[in-house]
């Protein structure tokens, strides 16, 4: 009995393996891959043809994927295309641990990978077409010395060309890589690789870098012939006390302090600013939209200030990983970003003023005790999520915004703000001056007029609008640039001040006032206070100055 069940094992066994090489002989007889085999020849189709073994021609379109398995070679497709079919393998030209292969002048489309190469090196990718494929146009994995020239690389789903751990100069140069549904070009974990006049145009991103586990994977050589939507990629290493022209289209500061970035318009690329050990630098009035993260500080980046910017992505809004002491101040996170503030192992970072309006998460924090207001009366940010009230009527909520119960303990903002957080430079009247505003109101049409007369006179005149119900503002005013106590007329007077503390705070150089009011289209006029038979002319004076300072502003502006 035991013999005829072994018998049967070894029987039931042996028909699985006919089974098996039954199915692997038909699933390769379908794939039809073409083999250029280490010996020279060729099989799985005539339509590539060579008399020496080193220079491979097509004769036709192909419609098989390649391996090639023989070094030292050229492979031209002499305008012919390379297309897959569903039951091709998923790479069109495929090297793997393969030297001195030349790939040119042909079409690929409809591969999961256009061309890929795998521990390969001194090889070249020339003058092709790269199109419609499932995933990347290039992909390099582990690969070095490689030339990457000419090559026009077009609506490929995954994206253009990706490096991955691929270092030791590589070169990409003078290629075309537009409209793909992902990255252009992306280097991850890749270092000392050279980019060269690349045009990258209408990508879902254009370029990015990300370094995950060396610091030395930010150190490429990049330089302004390389463009993304026609501007130029500003990609600088150890620079120091220098300003980002204002034509560029991304930048990244690499080992550099004391660098400006500023009136900026980054868009479509994995960062709109990436700083990797950079240190005092500053990053301010900007605008980062439709990017992977709008700003990433990485690798010890530290002391530097983000200010005024505008931030909308679809990845995080400011990014730290393992950066400390910087500031995040003023800037307006807004709508769609995944996150709007993402913390991995950064702490002592000061985060205030910001407005974070309806991200999918407002912010999150991994090993990462960070400080997320400026004391009372300043206040921390403006959370749209936020459920507080404000019952002592100071434009700060009167109950915490809880950050993060577990990740990092009962982490939260103190004092949040219970409307919008507005920032006005006023160093148009007075250099060095800022004005400002906490409203839950719409803001606009800010400005500061003088009475040539009496220069020493000024006004603050603004419009606000909101649907219904009642409406505050809270201004905190420099003495020095007008002089209290305030007075607070809305529509010349035509309507009523709710409710108004002519000195919610008063720290010696700044007071801070707070009034309400019935939500509506009004402008708001605030001027020292005067006599009552003074007060009316030299109010209609001041309003009509602030409109002129007002136009001229934004004149200046447009220039």
């Amino acid at each position: 009995m035991e013999g005829k069940a072994t018998s049967g094992i070894m029987l039931t066994l042996l028909l699985i393996d006919l089974l098996t090489l039954a199915f692997n002989s038909q699933t390769v007889g379908v794939s039809g891959t073409i083999y250029i085999r280490a010996d020279g020849s060729v099989e799985g189709t005539d339509k590539i043809t060579s008399v020496d073994n080193v220079t491979y021609t097509f004769t036709d379109n192909i419609f098989d994927s390649i391996v090639v398995e023989r070094d030292n070679m050229i492979i031209d497709g002499a305008g012919y295309t390379v297309q897959g079919t569903e039951a091709s393998e998923s790479k069109g030209i495929c090297l793997s641990s393969r030297t001195n292969v030349t790939i040119k002048n042909m079409k690929i489309k409809a591969f999961e990978y256009g061309i890929y190469l795998h521990r390969s090196s001194q090889s070249s990718v020339s003058g092709n077409d790269i199109t419609a494929n499932k995933g990347y146009g290039i992909w390099l994995r582990q690969s070095w010395n490689n030339s990457i020239a000419g090559n026009n690389i077009t609506a490929n789903k995954g994206g253009g060309i990706l490096f991955f751990d691929s270092s030791k100069i590589n070169s990409i140069i003078g290629n075309n890589i537009t409209a793909n549904n992902g990255y252009g070009i992306e280097l991850s974990d890749s270092s000392n690789n050279m980019l060269r006049g690349n045009s990258m145009a209408n990508n879902t991103y254009n370029f990015g870098v990300l370094g995950f586990l060396n610091f030395s994977d930010y150190v490429n050589d990049v330089d302004v012939s390389n463009t993304v939507n026609g501007k130029p990629v500003y990609y600088w290493i150890n620079r120091q006390d220098a300003a980002v022209p204002l034509d560029a289209g991304y930048v990244a500061l690499v080992n550099c302090t004391r660098i400006t970035v500023q009136n900026l318009n980054l868009t479509n690329n994995i960062q709109g600013v990436l700083l990797a050990r950079t240190t005092n630098s500053t990053i301010t009035k900007n605008n980062m939209t439709n990017n992977g993260d709008g700003i990433s500080l990485e690798w010890y980046s530290k002391y530097n200030r983000i200010s005024g910017n505008n931030i909308k992505n679809s990845g995080d809004g400011v990014l730290l990983s393992g950066s400390s002491y910087n500031s995040i101040v003023g800037n307006n996170i807004t709508a769609n970003n995944h996150y709007g503030i993402l913390f991995f192992d950064s702490s002592n970072n000061s985060i205030y003023h910001n407005n974070f309006v309806n991200n999918t998460n407002q912010t999150d924090t991994y090993n990462s005790v960070n400080v997320w207001d400026d004391g009372y009366p300043s206040g921390g940010n403006y959370w749209s999520n936020y459920n507080g009230i404000d019952s002592n009527r100071d434009g700060i909520g009167d109950t915490p915004y809880v950050i993060s119960y577990l990740t990092d303990g009962n982490i939260t903002d103190n004092y949040p703000l219970m409307g919008v957080f507005y920032s006005y430079d006023v160093s148009y009247v007075q250099p060095g001056f800022t004005v400002t505003m906490i409203s839950n109101s719409t803001v606009s049409d800010f400005a500061v007029g003088v009475w040539k007369e009496h220069p020493e006179i000024r006004s603050i005149i603004f419009k606000i609008r909101g649907e219904n119900g009642l409406g505050f503002c809270r201004l905190c005013i420099p003495k020095d640039l007008m002089a209290p106590p305030y007075a607070v007329i809305i529509d010349g007077g035509q309507t009523p001040v709710i409710y108004c503390n002519g000195t919610l705070f008063d720290n010696g150089t700044h007071r801070w006032i707070y009034f309400t009011y019935l939500h509506s289209e009004h402008e708001v006029t605030v001027l020292p206070e005067f006599p009552q038979a003074a007060s009316l002319p030299l109010f209609a004076v001041l309003t009509v100055l602030a409109v002129i300072f007002r136009k001229r502003k934004i004149l200046d502006d447009l220039r």
